[in-house]
């Protein structure tokens, strides 16, 4: 048995909720650098705004810009990036798996 470890992301609140996987990595420090690069990139877009600004755009052309270089950059690192007004939260998980030899 061995172990992998799977990078998640995770966006709303209670019933609106969504969770989704984004990458398995063999190695614990790989899913450990991604989840940080990950946080770093969002943290650069958005630096000084909260996730309401970003993800209320109407009439801002300056926030909508920002939100498109949001989506572009993190579709770079996870295909099925979105979020909502709570933001977007990366995290992993280690997972038992019996690979075949």
């Amino acid at each position: 048995m061995t172990t992998i470890y799977l990078v998640m992301g995770q966006t709303g609140e209670y019933s609106d909720a969504h969770e989704w996987s984004v990458k398995a990595f063999h190695k614990e420090e790989d899913a450990v650098g991604m989840v940080e690069e990950a946080n770093r990139t969002i943290k650069k877009i958005i630096f000084g705004l909260s996730w309401n600004d970003v993800y209320c755009t109407v009439g801002s052309e300056e926030l909508t810009e920002v939100r498109e270089l949001l989506q572009s950059e993190m579709e770079k690192l996870d295909p099925k990036f979105h979020f909502d007004y709570n933001g977007v939260r990366y995290f992993y998980v280690s997972v038992p798996a019996k690979l075949r030899s």
